[in-house]
């Protein structure tokens, strides 16, 4: 059987950088899709689906249950606003 590896940091934050809140430096987030399940189908209840039926996996983390941080964009580092902010003084 195969396990699990524990997730891994996406890169080394860079230097003088912080990490992102978000994703606490990870790059990734559970998937908001599939609750982090890896299948739209799967119980929530905890037991097994009923015989003969396939899993249909997540489309968005393609049956992982990860998903790339939209907040740093899966670098793991924080990233500042871009632009400026109108009406505030």
């Amino acid at each position: 059987w195969a396990r699990p590896r524990a997730f891994e940091r996406a890169r080394a934050t860079p230097e003088g950088k912080r990490t992102c809140a978000a994703c606490d430096g990870f790059g990734t987030r559970a998937c908001a899709r599939c609750e982090a399940r890896g299948r739209e189908n799967a119980r929530r209840d905890g037991e097994v689906q009923a015989r003969g039926a396939w899993p249909r996996w997540c489309v968005d983390c393609r049956g992982s249950g990860r998903s790339v941080c939209m907040d740093c964009l899966g670098t793991g580092a924080h990233r500042d606003p871009i632009g400026f902010r109108m009406g505030e003084d």
